[in-house]
């Protein structure tokens, strides 16, 4: 189980950790995931788990190991752009635009993700931004058919004739995703409590 969840959360490898205080975080919320999914896979914490208690230490253990999982259900942090392609926009906060990528190889379908930083107070359009212009084509999506010389595109990968499939942007006011570390606290104190309501009851 663990190397997968690795690859949805690098900072389980100490990837994008920004202070000792929040490696620190991270090692504890780490170790609180894998006692709850041991006792959830082993039915046992204090006493043998009711079907309920184990349910609530995998939510536990989903919390810990993926918080962004539980907050994007919550307050996705993207959603889809709808503006025109050639439309002059201007936001008040520093945003994010995300591409999300079709490439044709003779190996199959690669699907990628394009991110391009958007300043607050800046006017731009999405053709100004990511320096690649497009045409629709016969799959309902965009082709890139053009791109400017070393632009941002270039630099980051994309290709001539890279299919977009979908555009969105960050959202604003999105609470921090450690919020949901203290919801899954919460949820294993309470799995605690009833597990020690049960010894009391059974003694």
């Amino acid at each position: 189980i663990l190397p997968i969840v690795f690859i949805f959360n690098p900072e389980l490898l100490l990837i994008g950790i920004k202070s000792v205080w929040h490696g620190i975080l991270i090692f504890c919320v780490s170790l609180i995931a894998i006692l709850s999914f041991t006792s959830a896979t082993q039915g046992w914490l204090l006493t043998r788990l009711r079907w309920y208690e184990v349910f609530f230490l995998l939510i536990v253990t989903v919390s810990m190991f993926r918080p962004d999982f539980i907050m994007n259900s919550i307050y996705p942090e993207y959603t889809e752009f709808d503006k025109a392609f050639d439309q002059t926009l201007q936001y008040n906060e520093d945003r994010k635009l995300r591409l999300h990528v079709t490439r044709y190889t003779d190996y199959g379908e690669r699907y990628k993700l394009f991110v391009f930083p958007i300043d607050k107070q800046t006017s731009f359009s999405l053709l100004e931004l990511t320096g690649i212009d497009i045409e629709a084509n016969n799959n309902g999506f965009h082709d890139v058919v053009n791109m400017e010389f070393m632009g941002q595109a270039e630099k980051m990968g994309i290709q001539f004739y890279d299919e977009i499939t979908n555009i969105d942007i960050s959202t604003i006011g999105r609470p921090a995703k450690e919020y949901v570390y203290i919801f899954g606290l919460l949820l294993l104190l309470l799995t605690v409590q009833l597990q020690r309501i049960s010894i009391k009851k059974y003694n």
